[in-house]
């Protein structure tokens, strides 16, 4: 198997990165710098004591920068060309307090109890969002630190970001074929597990472009649901 990263650039102990033409490396990413910030809240004191679960953790990136923190660091992570990716930063990284594990996100159950939780860019994956929801918070004691996408009414409305990214530009050129749909192809609003979302074809994901975007998309079922903002209005979820 070959070796690839498509979205981590992490820094390693010999001063290399895995992906340098990004610019930056995962300790700059904004999402990271937030995690940090919150989690530096929760747990001011000395992290070592705290376990961390970071759910669909791609390449293992923010996995490290938790370790790096001084969290007991877990990464899970179900295909073999992301696990494959994890396992070599483990080995160039000297980080005794970070792991990686190759199972479905949905089974964090199996993996023990967590003081805190890192989901990103999983949750929209999913077509059993709430039962995924539930499941972790019955493992994680302190906060879930969750981002991800989410259905509105008009699901056209992106900020300037969104609508400059490949994804979305690749996007448009679909809703052109298919007049009448969402940009991203959304379902009309829907009810699943008894919440609002709209639904969305995870295939058409994979198939416009199967080296980078299908190393990060679902794994088992063909479509996703976008859960509607009002049940998703906060992006940190504090645990009793």
């Amino acid at each position: 198997m070959k070796l690839e990263f498509t979205a981590h650039n992490i820094k390693l102990d010999n001063g290399k990165q895995t992906m340098p033409d990004i610019g930056y490396t995962m300790d700059q990413h904004p999402w990271f710098i937030s995690a940090k910030r919150v989690l530096n809240l929760v747990f001011p004191e000395d992290k070592s004591p705290y376990r961390i679960a970071d759910l669909g953790c791609l390449e293992g990136g923010y996995a490290v920068e938790f370790a790096r923190m001084g969290f007991q660091s877990v990464g899970i992570e179900i295909r073999d060309s992301n696990i494959a990716a994890c396992e070599y930063v483990k080995s160039n990284v000297e980080l005794d307090n970070l792991q990686f594990v190759q199972d479905n996100a949905m089974n964090i159950a199996e993996h023990g109890q967590f003081d805190a939780v890192f989901c990103c860019g999983l949750l929209y994956h999913l077509d059993q969002p709430k039962a995924f929801l539930e499941s972790v918070a019955s493992v994680t004691s302190r906060v879930l630190i969750l981002q991800t996408h989410f259905s509105v009414v008009d699901s056209d409305v992106l900020c300037d970001s969104e609508q400059k990214s490949p994804l979305a530009r690749a996007l448009k050129l679909q809703r052109k074929k298919f007049r009448g749909q969402s940009l991203f192809g959304l379902s009309p609003m829907a009810e699943n597990e008894g919440l609002p979302g709209r639904w969305f074809k995870e295939l058409f994901y994979v198939c416009w472009c199967a080296r980078c975007i299908g190393a990060m998309v679902v794994w088992s079922q063909c479509s996703s649901i976008f859960l509607n903002d009002p049940f998703l209005g906060v992006n940190v979820l504090f645990c009793s």
